[in-house]
């Protein structure tokens, strides 16, 4: 009888799967050996808990520490380089470098995680509520550092207007001591 396409693990199948992630086989090895697919070894392994060591694991085991200068380097152009770049530059692994951006706090904003929008403060409300009326949505925006739809978007929900004066173009410029 055939065995299901994608039959339940057996308590004996993850046993398998632990003793022979000890004799440190790779998940393609495992996978030929039970007739399983890689990917399917691979997932089940991480559910069990047993991970293979990562950038991160493997840094901080060897004492990896980084020196003032790669921090600086980092902190001066994680903007402008690919993660792939900096990652070659500083002879480290994509994934150690993306780990140790992050936490430095230096984080991209499709990074940021769903329902973690920075929130307006009190100050930024009134020099929205201040200038709004009188400025360009984009300077006020440069101003606070935000993105100019999400400034027009909060001066919609606290009920803001621009003001209109005939004959004028444009907005004066932003001009804050």
């Amino acid at each position: 009888m055939e065995k299901a396409k994608y039959s339940r693990y057996t308590a004996k199948d993850k046993e398998w799967i632990k003793t022979l992630f000890d004799q440190g086989r790779t998940d393609a090895e495992i996978a030929s050996i039970m007739g399983r697919t890689e990917v399917g070894i691979m997932v089940k392994r991480r559910q069990m808990g047993l991970h293979r060591p990562d950038c991160v694991a493997i840094s901080q085991a060897a004492g990896k520490k980084w020196s003032k200068e790669e921090l600086t380097f980092i902190r001066n152009y994680w903007k402008e380089l690919s993660d792939l770049r900096m990652a070659k530059k500083l002879r480290v692994s994509v994934s150690c470098y993306k780990h140790k951006r992050q936490r430095m706090g230096l984080t991209k904003d499709w990074e940021q995680k769903k329902g973690r929008r920075r929130s307006w403060t009190f100050s930024q409300e009134l020099f929205l509520t201040q200038n709004y009326a009188t400025h360009s949505a984009a300077d006020i925006a440069r101003h606070l550092g935000k993105k100019e739809n999400t400034v027009q978007y909060k001066a919609k929900r606290m009920g803001l207007k621009k003001d209109y004066i005939p004959g004028r173009k444009g907005y004066k410029a932003l001009e804050i001591d």
